[in-house]
């Protein structure tokens, strides 16, 4: 059986609706209307395709990946795997339950199907940080207990992160626990979310990098010709390779009811992250030139999901194999 899926032509469609779509919304990702970063404009049109409809259950998890791995590769901003969590662990009974007991205003019962339509927008708490914070309508926490419900908008301390985004420094009041079956599928779907993204803004990098590279000449010949270059974008390129085939098949065994194993992944990606995101800023070789390319903000934006999005036991887990004392190539850190 090979290990790698083609999409077919269903989810060949839905990869060039995102790639329309980037085409419209790259302003609003260069230069946010909002003042938090938020793509609004975007959000609305993802919801208008169907993109958050495809996470209400696991059937359509080829073709989620689909559209998140394009998404990844344009840049997209936005709480893209946090609604994908949101979408498949909530249900209405849960919601409506909670907005009763709350009784203050805390919850609404009627958030999964504004989540979906995009006139909602969810988030999950990581590390007391809460993105988008001051508009998320869902808040998520992953807990070694589970995946809870939160209070929205909680009070907390602005804080800016890596990508200029505006997050929110606090920790909100837990309102009730997803139940276990329901929270483990939503978070393999999460993680599946999570990871497509990671390959597509990897694969962009490398593609970047590589071009760079080819056009820039140094000692009288192209940069790419020298092999302390072309030799990690080549270690790069497969292991973004291995991550897409992994996070392909772990999206088609899903979507059959194959079980997955937990986190691999999610894992396999933010490996190739790491070594992508040094690896690109070292084929341009100053901070500056970097700076001047498009693979900084990129870089930024996969550093700050691997950091937020892989739950500490498993970004402990990654870091251990990544960051080996054995591996000179890689900072230890």
């Amino acid at each position: 059986m090979a290990l790698d899926v083609e999409y077919d032509e269903e989810q060949r469609a839905f990869v060039a609706a995102i790639r329309t779509l980037g085409e419209r919304c790259r302003t609003e990702w260069v230069s946010p209307s909002a003042a938090d970063g938020f793509p609004t404009r975007t959000w609305s049109e993802l919801a208008d395709i169907g993109c958050f409809a495809l996470a209400e259950t696991s059937g359509a998890a080829v073709e989620l990946v689909a559209v998140l791995e394009e998404l990844g590769r344009l840049g997209c901003p936005g709480p893209l795997w946090e609604t994908v969590l949101a979408v498949r662990a909530l249900d209405a009974e849960l919601v409506a339950g909670v907005a009763e007991l709350a009784g203050d205003g805390a919850v609404d019962g009627e958030l999964v199907d504004g989540v979906v339509a995009g006139t909602r927008v969810a988030t999950v708490a990581s590390g007391g940080l809460v993105p988008w914070a001051g508009r998320a309508a869902v808040i998520l926490e992953r807990a070694p207990d589970g995946v809870w419900l939160c209070e929205a908008r909680p009070t907390g301390v602005p804080v800016t992160v890596l990508t200029s985004q505006t997050w929110t420094a606090a920790r909100p009041r837990r309102l009730a626990r997803v139940a276990a079956d329901r929270a483990r599928a939503a978070t393999d779907l999460a993680e599946l979310a999570l990871a497509a993204y990671l390959v597509g803004a990897c694969g962009r990098i490398v593609a970047e990098a590589a071009g760079y590279a080819a056009a820039r000449r140094q000692f009288g010949r192209p940069l790419g010709d020298l092999q302390g270059v072309a030799f990690p974008l080549a270690e790069c390129d497969v292991g973004v390779a291995a991550a897409r085939a992994v996070t392909r098949r772990a999206a088609a065994d899903l979507a059959t009811g194959t079980p997955v194993p937990a986190g691999m992944p999610l894992l396999s990606a933010a490996r190739a992250a790491r070594g992508v995101v040094s690896t690109g800023f070292q084929t341009y070789g100053a901070l500056a030139f970097t700076e001047e390319s498009s693979v900084a903000p990129a870089a930024r934006m996969i550093t700050q999901l691997v950091v937020a999005g892989l739950p500490p036991w498993r970004r402990d887990a990654c870091q251990a194999e990544v960051l080996r004392p054995d591996r000179p190539d890689r900072l230890e850190s």
